[in-house]
């Protein structure tokens, strides 16, 4: 009997396992290395102007691929990584790297519109931009009067 149980067990155990290979399809080695030189890519040139169909035609892999293999490897899709990339560096420049106006560094990290900026900063920071700025110079002051050199 309790063999029977096992077999039984272990057949829905492998049926488990075939259910979840189709719901998580598997990508060859090739696309998925496409999909590596992507991301290291898009890490190197997040500033310029990306899309998804010119990613695939340059790393030669086709958009469906291209955009459920980064989705599986890097937990999010290739449109939202480049965004996050672009308003990191955004923060980077309006925490004290520069005196870029929000305007400016808006445009650099490609918003023509600052307001939409804006609300995609404040959708991930929590503040403006420029209120974002002032709490950042606040507090890197605070850090030197605590920490004087």
């Amino acid at each position: 009997f309790e063999n029977g149980q096992k077999f039984h067990q272990s057949a829905r155990e492998m049926q488990q396992a075939n259910e979840c290979q189709e719901r998580l399809p598997s990508f060859s080695h090739a696309v998925a290395e496409a999909v590596k030189e992507v991301y290291a890519y898009i890490n190197l040139h997040f500033i310029d102007e990306i899309t998804i169909s010119e990613l695939a035609l340059k790393f030669c892999i086709s958009e469906t691929n291209l955009s459920s293999c980064f989705k599986r490897l890097y937990g999010q899709p290739v449109g939202a990584y480049i965004r996050a990339k672009k308003l990191r560096y955004a923060a980077e420049l309006l925490s004290g790297r520069t005196e870029m106006s929000v305007g400016d560094v808006a445009h650099l990290v490609g918003y023509g519109n600052q307001s939409k900026f804006a609300s995609a900063f404040r959708a991930v920071y929590g503040y403006p931009p420029l209120e974002y700025r002032r709490r950042m110079k606040n507090n890197a002051s605070e850090q030197k009067k605590r920490f004087p050199e």
